[in-house]
């Protein structure tokens, strides 16, 4: 299923930007608190696009009549792991 690993590489790329805009907001958070603050919504606004995707992902999923066994442990690695890396985003954003 072609279109649930699509979302899957969507999610991880809203994922990864979460994450380094997460980094740039700690390096700029005593030098340039506006430049901080900034980053730190765009990785919030990184996150909720991962939310969205995979919502959508999700319902895509469970209206497909069959998944190939391969795809299915990639959906269910990529939402496991997706908790993982959203309260690392979290964890950064609020030191």
């Amino acid at each position: 299923m072609r279109v649930i690993e699509m979302y899957i590489d969507l999610i991880n790329e809203e994922l990864d930007g979460a994450k380094e805009y997460a980094e740039k907001y700690l390096e700029y958070k005593t030098s340039k608190p506006q430049w901080a603050r900034m980053c730190s919504e765009m990785a919030s606004d990184e996150l909720k696009h991962a939310g969205y995707i995979q919502d959508i992902a999700q319902q895509t999923a469970d209206g497909l009549s069959w998944m190939p066994d391969a795809t299915r442990d990639k959906w269910s690695h990529c939402v496991s792991h997706m908790g993982e890396r959203i309260a690392l985003v979290k964890m950064m954003l609020s030191k």
